[in-house]
């Protein structure tokens, strides 16, 4: 009876010592790393368009921009909120340049707008391009333009203007379609970039002080001819 008592014994201790040997030592948590790469700063946004007004043509007409003040409080720059019709005087009654004297006849390509029939949309003007009477072409609505064109309102109809978006909903939401001078003084429509330094001439610094469209980047600089 003692023998097969200290079987027993011998047998729990065995038991108990291999069950210990089992046990793991807990493994410690993982700790974090300095290594993780932080996510880079968003970049600054671009300049507000200040004191948003509509622009309205002869008082009245819409033309689906939007005029942002320059630290002046005048009008320096604007967007294109929509795309709308614009407003056409055309064919108008009054004549280009003057009657001719007697017989002679006019040495003008045009004297009316019904003269200019060589496209849509023409008529007969004189101004800073000659200063004799010639036929130009409008337009009244954005699908008058080619590619890369839109259709800018103005007198006595629109005209088409160099143009990488339409509409300030092209430009990702918080973004304008914002018309801006390039080098050469030609209106032209584009989307700001978050790093743009300008939106209106008033926001350069003096050395540079006009906020133009340079190899489609608008940025400050030297040329204020035009502005």
């Amino acid at each position: 009876m003692s023998a097969r008592f200290g079987f027993v014994v011998l047998f729990l201790g065995l038991a108990s010592s291999a069950c210990g040997s089992s046990k793991k030592t807990p493994t410690p948590s993982a700790q974090p790393t300095d290594t993780a790469e932080e996510d880079s700063a968003p970049p600054p946004a671009p300049p507000e368009c200040k004191d948003p007004t509509d622009v309205k043509l002869y008082g009245v007409d819409p033309t689906g921009l939007v005029n942002c003040n320059g630290a002046d409080g005048r009008p320096a720059a604007a967007h294109r909120k929509e795309a709308i019709d614009c407003p056409s005087k055309l064919p108008r009654a009054t004549k280009c340049g003057a009657d001719p004297v007697g017989d002679a006849a006019p040495t003008a390509p045009c004297r009316t707008d019904q003269d200019c029939t060589a496209k849509p949309i023409g008529y007969c003007t004189a101004n800073a391009k000659s200063a004799s009477c010639y036929c130009d072409y409008g337009c009244v609505k954005d699908s008058d333009c080619g590619d890369g064109y839109l259709c800018q309102c103005g007198d006595p109809v629109g005209t088409c203007v160099h143009a990488t978006c339409h509409t300030d909903a092209d430009c990702g939401g918080s973004l304008l379609c914002l018309r801006s001078l390039d080098e050469n003084c030609n209106f032209v429509y584009s989307c700001q970039k978050p790093t743009d330094p300008c939106t209106v001439s008033s926001d350069c610094p003096a050395l540079t002080p006009a906020c133009q469209v340079v190899n489609g980047e608008r940025k400050c600089g030297t040329t204020t001819a035009c502005h």
